[in-house]
């Protein structure tokens, strides 16, 4: 789906080619003929739709474009890791991968998913990655006409991590996450680290050696739970949340925008238990890039009506 970035000679770096390849080990996509049985809603239609799907990306696009999508899943599969393990947008919130199918036809790559007073909130907020700053635009500009002329986002096939829900989830809010590339290798490096290290101290019997390994996986755990990157990710999300929630009301479409509000509550309360990450120097001194360049779009897209100034 990363056919977006049209760079002459697009070519993953080592670092991006080992942790896809690490984190790809036994990852298969969502069998969804054995989670909702080939009489679920056309099943067979569907996965023929994807079949097709992959067959005209590989076709219609050049090697450059299949190893940028390579860069994309890769963003995908490390995000799943550090929402889940190192709590980037909190405790209680888990990503769920979409189909395949959901990939292709809404283009969503995952879902979030919270669970609340115990149960899990089916409240899910679906996340589009890019890597473009050209694709920032179009792919706000698909989320305004969400808003104008369409329903809201609908997954077709999901499954909670809790097991407890299967089926179609609709009405959902989609955001936009901008990483610039080097952020990803960054992070790649990290969890990289991080692996490497893991299976060094399961592997070294107690002694010295184990103590400075064990030593060293700790502090390479603690760089990446306090990545100023996730402060970044939560207020790209809330920037548009808020853009979303307000257009939504102008054009009278009140139950949307009730929808993008309550969600920004909950963005709100995990930023607010974050204050530590969000006032440490790393994070003080994060240029936040690709927050500014959702910004700039946000302002274009989504301009706040005339006499709605900021007070002062």
């Amino acid at each position: 789906k990363m056919s977006e970035l049209e760079l002459p000679q697009f070519k993953l770096n080592e670092v991006e080619t080992k942790a896809h390849a690490t984190l790809s080990k036994g990852k298969e996509p969502m069998d969804i003929e054995k989670f909702f049985g080939s009489h679920y809603k056309d099943v067979s239609a569907d996965l023929k739709y994807v079949t097709d799907r992959k067959k005209a990306f590989a076709k219609e696009n050049s090697p450059d474009r299949q190893e940028a999508k390579k860069l994309a899943e890769l963003f995908e599969m490390l995000l799943a890791q550090v929402i889940e393990l190192e709590n980037w947008l909190g405790d209680d919130v888990f990503i769920m991968e979409t189909s395949e199918f959901d990939d292709f036809k809404a283009g969503v790559d995952a879902v979030i998913e919270l669970l609340r007073d115990g149960a899990f909130s089916h409240l899910g907020l679906a996340i589009d990655v890019t890597f473009s700053q050209k694709q920032v635009e179009k792919k706000l500009e698909r989320i305004r006409d969400e808003i104008d002329y369409y329903e809201l986002l609908k997954v077709k096939y999901f499954v909670s991590q809790g097991g407890d829900f299967k089926g179609e989830l609709s009405n959902i809010p989609r955001v936009v996450i901008a990483i610039g590339r080097k952020d990803i290798n960054e992070l790649a490096s990290l969890w990289l680290d991080i692996d490497f290290l893991r299976k060094r101290v399961h592997q070294t019997k107690a002694g010295k050696e184990s103590d400075t390994l064990r030593l060293r996986l700790r502090e390479a755990q603690g760089r990446l739970a306090n990545h100023p990157l996730q402060i970044e990710m939560l207020a790209q999300i809330e920037s548009q949340l808020e853009a979303f929630a307000r257009h939504a009301s102008t054009k009278e479409k009140y139950k949307k925008s009730e929808k993008f509000s309550s969600m920004l509550a909950i963005i709100h309360t995990i930023r607010s238990g974050k204050k530590k990450i969000e006032n440490a120097p790393e994070t003080q001194s994060w240029p936040m890039t690709s927050y500014h360049q959702i910004d700039e779009a946000l302002n274009r897209l989504f301009p706040r009506p005339t006499g709605d100034l900021e007070p002062s």
